[in-house]
């Protein structure tokens, strides 16, 4: 796929931003396949979730509560209010596009 770095990183926004309106309880989970499946393609380069997960480390850094490491592969536990706190544009544009 090899995308430009703010091409990957407004889509982790997305990504997330879609996430946290549909999650319940306190916490969200975000993981190559939940990336993968909201941008609608199958095999990511590895070069591409290398991006990705430093957008995460990166902006994010504030809301993570835990990272594991299962199968060689990031899972990332959030904190969904200090998320919702990061998000709030990404968030008003996904409410405003389910009304």
């Amino acid at each position: 796929m090899l995308l430009k770095y703010n091409e990957i990183r407004e889509l982790v926004r997305k990504c997330l931003a879609h996430s946290v309106v549909k999650a319940k309880g306190n916490v969200l989970t975000f993981n190559h396949k939940r990336f993968s499946n909201f941008i609608g393609k199958r095999k990511l380069y590895p070069v591409d979730m290398s991006v990705v997960w430093n957008v995460i480390f990166n902006e994010f850094k504030d809301a993570i509560v835990e990272v594991r490491i299962r199968n060689h592969r990031k899972c990332v536990i959030f904190n969904k209010n200090l998320l919702i706190r990061k998000l709030q544009r990404e968030i008003h544009e996904v409410n405003a596009s389910l009304i």
